[in-house]
């Protein structure tokens, strides 16, 4: 996506917001030569929750004339919209432009309008919704701050440093079994904690507190898998409909006790998990038994899963958040 203008004119009203400004503007274009970067990860809980910013940017350091139009500099956020067409200008672009020393905010809806660089300077609108302005405004100020934090010259040729590893240490297994004394019956308690405590697991020494709790967390569903034992799983988002009521079947009567549920995901299913009301479905018959599904934010397309009480269900939030980890139940999705 590129921004296009009929003349080298502002359309509409000059930027008054204090987060915003043109030095900061310009540290980011003049700010190494990177063009496209990524704000936050993508996750399969971000369609559960409103983002406090765009997806994606692009940085286009233009400032010139081209044919009968003319290229500002600016600074384009957009979330991105999975699309056949293979059109960088399909989808809704918010811009931030300067010319001459001024800011505007523009904005392109190529899904609206015939997608290609032809329409856009006729159809670019200035925004003036504030809640949109404010979500620019946030991702305007993290990507200032991701290049604050930016190495001085990007050109100087790095060496890859071999990565270090570490084991993980006592406080984090210990900290791993009080989560999972919420998830296990009693009767499995002590098989799961010799389990927990014979895990001989190297991480990233430079890896974040959320990113290493997830590599156990995983260590963990795989040693689990398919045992008597198990107690948490974790599904692709695209795991078949029909065969979801399997999984969690195993957890109830791997942990809890078997209980018949009631719901209408026995036939076959070209359909996956994402996306669709089984979640809430099954809490409807979990419900009835004091229990429900608990989910964690993976960093991931895929749902990490387990069974538990509803009356745990804010110290389990508790206990993820102490380790940087995010709960989120049925109703949230």
């Amino acid at each position: 996506m590129r921004v296009y203008y009929n003349n080298k004119e502002l359309i509409g009203k000059k930027i008054n917001n204090k987060m915003i400004s043109i030095d900061k503007f310009k540290y980011i274009l003049n700010r190494n030569n990177d063009w496209y970067s990524t704000l936050y990860k993508k996750s399969i809980f971000n369609i559960f929750k409103a983002q406090k910013t765009f997806q994606k940017v692009t940085i286009n350091k233009d400032d010139i004339f081209w044919s009968e139009y003319y290229l500002p500099d600016n600074i384009i956020f957009y979330d991105p919209i999975k699309s056949e067409e293979i059109n960088p200008f399909y989808g809704i672009f918010y811009c931030i432009v300067e010319i001459d020393g001024q800011l505007e905010i523009v904005c392109y809806d190529g899904i609206k309008n015939k997608s290609s660089y032809e329409d856009v300077s006729d159809n670019l609108q200035p925004v003036t919704d504030n809640s949109v302005i404010k979500k620019i405004a946030n991702s305007f100020e993290k990507l200032y701050k991701i290049k604050l934090n930016q190495p001085e010259d990007d050109h100087e040729e790095t060496v890859d440093e071999p990565i270090s590893l570490r084991k993980i240490n006592k406080e984090e297994i210990d900290n791993i079994i009080k989560l999972m004394d919420f998830l296990v019956k009693k009767e499995n308690r002590n098989e799961a904690i010799n389990l927990i405590e014979k895990i001989e697991l190297e991480v990233n020494s430079d890896s974040n507190q959320q990113s290493d709790y997830i590599q156990i967390i995983d260590h963990i569903i795989d040693e689990v898998a398919n045992k008597e034992i198990e107690f948490i799983v974790r599904l692709d988002s695209s795991f078949p409909l029909d065969e979801f009521k399997n999984i969690i079947h195993s957890i109830m009567k791997n942990n809890y006790f078997e209980i018949e549920f009631n719901n209408l995901y026995d036939n076959p299913s070209e359909l996956g998990i994402a996306g669709t009301e089984v979640f809430r479905d099954f809490d409807k018959d979990l419900a009835k038994h004091n229990l429900k599904l608990g989910l964690i934010d993976s960093e991931s397309d895929d749902y990490i899963i387990f069974i538990h009480q509803i009356q745990n269900t804010n110290k389990i939030k508790r206990k993820l958040a102490d380790l940087e980890l995010e709960y989120f139940g049925s109703e949230d999705t």
